[in-house]
């Protein structure tokens, strides 16, 4: 589409008698202006050329004045044109006093114009940020009609025409019966897009930019899907998140050479939280909850952001923004997200984001390839059937998937390429095999502990396995179940029978969940009550600590849920009780609650934010 549209451009700059303008729209970023001064460059000498932004203009005096600003920078023989041209020219002391200074504007333009059509065959003039302009967009476009109408300008409009406000859309509507003859949109193929991006991205280093270009070349397919996907047609935004790889890429280049996959990865995990920074840039509340995220309890930072609102209702957020938050939150266990959007939302790389960031990225396993339905896909038969021997033996032979999120995408994977037609295998003999075994990796313990698996993104994730995925989820849990049982065992019961050794027994556990660890709130709730007075206030303190502690704030994370219900039966219990005794357990309540010792929050908050008001003496300056 973007050549369509030079070639329009081009036309429009090569016919002689253009008694209108011709309008290019398309989003913030997309490439207009860009477009338009390539087209004039390869049509017109560039001293013709005025480039003038209509951003925050309201009046014809103020094109005017922006109109003869750009004509002073062309060069010097134009400015010696333009500078003190009213004592040059007496004759122009009678048109000033009548005409006021818009005359004078009016008069040096046109001596401009005579010396720059010496050297050029017409005057082209680029009227960028239509959308932006403050004033009645019908007395704009009427200007802009006078020149092309009568000073026989070349007049090309730049903007989001969608971004137009409603009430100056009837005008916009009558200029678009004479005034602007054509409207092109621009977009661009997504495999140019790439291309054009990486090309504007500052990566001078030259193993960089081989390490970022066999990246995109290599992952095509999936990028163009995954453009579609976060609804990506910005140049200036594929730019950016290139610029911002490369800076990561120049200084790991070994780790983004040795692991393709995730190397990937963590491009679209940079472009989806560029172009999600730039979405929320005026919301300062939005932005802060992206910089806290900490990589701990994704689903609670995507609830916070609105993810999980109710479909088909008012605040149900759009599609897009949701895909971005997919990838930006669900992407791959091997991206630690937080530097991510350090970095997007610092702009530069700081190492301190990166220590210890690569340890777990290594060359793709053959399973990993498989899963990978853009890579394993655009194999010859031969390669697929190598790869796909490698990877049953792997699977159910050597056991080397114990993470039951992966093995789940596996069985996905696999049930939909026997529906394909991609392999031969039976579809209940197979779904059978893989149950069987889940089930001994779960009953033998080798299966990774991890606290939810299954989250379903997209409406067709698990579609021929959705009995597999329940099943896993059922096993987990019970999973779980037992190791909390055990490590309850091993923690609440020791206190209960020996108080006086509690804070030995929990510094050895700070670093774990512990109070997730119960079969029921009322083993905690037990060992608590078998503590003094004076054990409970050391425990409140001991607990304030380790919510602030950087090593145990993990483990305070993964513990929340579950410990909410530890803080209601302590709420149920000692809520409407008034004693010392009931004070400690309200406060371990409020620290499970909130992770902070403040007793009220919501008000230290209010007071704080009353104290950064400006009093009125500030306000007035």
């Amino acid at each position: 589409m973007s050549d369509e549209v030079l070639d329009a451009i081009r036309a429009y700059l090569s016919t002689d008698s253009t008694p209108y303008a011709i309008a290019i729209s398309g989003e913030w970023g997309v490439g207009k202006t860009h477009l338009v001064q390539s087209a004039v460059g390869d049509v017109f000498d560039p001293s013709s050329f005025l480039y003038l932004s209509l951003y925050g203009l309201s009046t014809v005096a103020e094109i005017e004045a922006t109109i003869l600003a750009a004509a002073s920078k062309l060069g010097e023989d134009d400015a010696d044109v333009l500078s003190g041209f009213l004592n040059a020219n007496p004759e122009l002391a009678e048109g000033v006093r009548v005409g006021g200074l818009g005359y004078a504007i009016q008069f040096g333009l046109r001596k401009w114009r005579k010396r720059a059509l010496k050297r050029a065959k017409r005057l082209t003039l680029c009227f960028d940020d239509i959308e932006r302009w403050h004033g009645d967009v019908g007395i704009c476009l009427g200007y802009i009609n006078g020149l092309a109408e009568h000073e026989g300008a070349k007049c090309i409009l730049i903007g989001d025409l969608s971004q137009i406000p409603e009430a100056q859309l009837p005008e916009l509507q009558r200029a678009r019966t004479k005034i602007i003859r054509y409207v092109y949109t621009l977009s661009h193929n997504p495999t140019r897009l790439l291309e054009i991006s990486l090309s504007l991205a500052s990566i001078t280093d030259e193993r960089t930019r081989t390490v970022v270009e066999k990246l995109v070349r290599e992952n095509m397919p999936r990028l163009v899907e995954f453009l579609a996907r976060i609804g990506c047609q910005n140049i200036r935004l594929l730019a950016d998140a290139f610029q911002l790889c490369g800076g990561v890429v120049s200084r790991h280049t070994t780790s983004f050479e040795v692991a393709p996959t995730q190397a990937v990865a963590f491009f679209e995990v940079t472009l989806a939280a560029v172009k999600l920074v730039q979405l929320k840039a005026s919301d300062e509340m939005y932005l802060t909850t992206l910089q806290r995220y900490d990589d701990q309890g994704s689903f609670s930072i995507m609830e916070e952001l609105g993810y999980h609102q109710e479909k088909d209702t008012e605040k149900e957020l759009p599609r897009v923004e949701k895909a971005m938050l997919e990838a930006v939150f669900y992407s791959s266990d091997d991206i630690r997200v937080s530097s991510v959007i350090h970095l997007v939302s610092c702009g530069y790389y700081r190492s301190t984001d990166f220590d210890n960031f690569f340890l777990r990225w290594k060359a793709p396993e053959p399973y990993e390839y498989y899963i990978d339905t853009f890579k394993f896909w655009h194999l010859c038969d031969t390669q697929s059937e190598e790869l796909f021997e490698k990877v049953m033996a792997d699977v159910f032979e050597n056991k080397v998937v114990t993470h039951p999120g992966v093995l789940l995408r596996f069985a996905d994977r696999l049930t939909s390429d026997i529906k394909r037609g991609v392999v031969d295998l039976d579809f209940y003999d197979t779904k059978n095999r893989l149950a069987k075994l889940i089930d001994e990796l779960y009953d033998n313990g080798e299966m990774e502990h991890v606290t939810s698996v299954g989250e379903r993104l997209f409406a067709d994730r698990y579609i021929y396995c959705l009995d597999l995925l329940e099943h896993v989820k059922e096993k987990n849990a019970q999973y779980l179940a037992d190791r909390d049982r055990s490590s309850t065992e091993s923690v609440w019961s020791r206190i209960t029978a020996t108080p006086g050794q509690y804070l030995e027994i929990l510094d050895v556990e700070e670093n774990k969940p512990i109070f997730a660890m119960f079969s029921e709130p009322t083993d905690i709730l037990g060992a608590l009550e078998s503590l003094s007075n004076s054990q409970l206030f050391e425990l409140t303190r001991w607990m304030g600590s380790r919510v602030t502690s950087a090593t145990a704030k993990p483990a305070v994370q993964e513990e929340h849920e579950r410990a909410l219900r530890v803080a209601k039966l302590l709420d149920s219990e000692y809520e409407t009780k008034f004693s010392v005794r009931a004070g400690h357990m309200k406060q371990i309540s409020r620290i499970l609650r909130n992770r902070q010792t403040d007793y009220d929050p919501e008000y230290i908050a209010k007071i704080h934010n009353k104290a950064m008001q400006p009093t009125g003496e500030d306000a007035s300056g």
